[in-house]
């Protein structure tokens, strides 16, 4: 599940954070993936869709506890 998302357009990055803490980057992720992204009313599902995108790659960050 999502908690909650940063995006840094400048590095076309998308960082979200996770309910059990979990941190992931993603990239590239363009400006306009991430205005979709946010207008999604099921933000976990708008995540999940985007990041299953061919070129988009996950890089974990920081894991829960």
């Amino acid at each position: 599940h999502v908690s909650s998302v940063k995006y840094n357009e400048s590095k076309n990055l998308l960082t979200v954070i996770y309910a059990g803490g979990s941190e992931v980057e993603y990239s590239p992720v363009n400006p306009e993936n991430y205005t979709e992204l946010i207008k999604d009313q099921c933000l976990s599902t708008a995540v999940h869709k985007m990041v299953r995108t061919p070129n988009v790659v996950g890089t974990v960050k920081q894991r829960g506890h």
